[in-house]
Formats: C-alpha cells, structure tokens, sequence
C-alpha cells in the first residue's frame, strides 16, 4: 500500500498473481501464463499488449497451450481479452482477489492453528510419557532390582534420602 492508502500497481498486480496461483481450478502452466500477461500490462491503460507467440516463449510452452489457458483463465472470471490482427489485448479481472486473498489468509490461520493444537497435544504426550517414565523408575521396588544389597545408594533410599 503507498502513504495515501491506494494499493500501488505492482502491489495490484502482485495480488491479481497470488488470487489466480490459489485458484484449485486452474493449471500450474495457466498460472506461468497469466503471470507472463501480467508482466506486460500498462500501468496507464491496464491492458497487456502481447502476442500469443511471445507469451509461448516467456511461459515456456506452445502456442496452443496459451490458447488453452487463457481460455481458462477467462471461464475462470481473470482475464478477459480482445484479439486483434498481430497481439491480443488483456485486461485483468480484480474483482475476486481481495475476496480469494482473505480465504488465503484464513486458510493460512486455520493451518497454523491447527499446528499449534497439534503441537501442544504433543508436549503434552511427551510431557505425560516423561512423567510416566518417571513415575515407573521411582518405583522403590526397581531399586533393589538394580542395585545389589548394601550399595550406599540403597542405603539412602532406606533413609528417605531419594
């Protein structure tokens, strides 16, 4: 966010990116696809100007792979787009993110929670298996088991020195 509270046009776009990469709908390739669009949107106008050809390049796949995904990102409600005779005009759709940006957030909560309940049970299962280890070994019996008659160590157990 700058000073005046007004998310600046990377952090938008940086969010557009995180919202779309939590989407379970979608490929890991749409989202190299849409992070590749994303790079060339102006600032001015909002629109990426790209051909399909260079986002093939910069996302590391075919052609028609672009076409599939973006297809996807589009059905998905991220991207929409104009084509044009040489490049396709995109327009990234924000309307969801700061909704699927506090699921993540709450997803993220629930997990540390989780982790937290989790390992608390397991301080208190170790602390519960210590002391019953505990409790086991100051069984006097086990005493005279280990140490034969007359040591000075059963000599103090007998005196209440333990």
């Amino acid at each position: 966010m700058s000073k005046s509270g007004k998310a600046t046009f990377t952090g938008q776009r940086l969010d557009w990116c995180k919202a779309v990469r939590f989407d379970p709908r979608l490929l890991a390739v749409d989202f190299k696809v849409a992070t590749t669009i994303s790079d060339h949107v102006n600032e001015k106008s909002g629109i990426a100007r790209v051909s399909d050809a260079i986002i093939a390049i910069k996302a590391a796949c075919s052609i028609s792979t672009v076409i599939r995904s973006r297809e996807r990102l589009r059905d998905a409600g991220w991207l929409d787009w104009r084509r044009t005779a040489r490049e396709s005009g995109y327009r990234l759709c924000f309307e969801k993110v700061s909704r699927v940006l506090d699921m993540i957030t709450g997803s993220v909560e629930a997990h540390r929670e989780a982790e937290r309940k989790h390992s608390d049970l397991s301080r208190l299962t170790e602390h519960s298996a210590t002391c019953s280890v505990i409790q086991r070994n100051s069984d006097l019996s086990l005493m005279t088991d280990i140490h034969p008659q007359g040591t000075p160590s059963e000599k103090r157990v007998g005196k209440g020195r333990l």
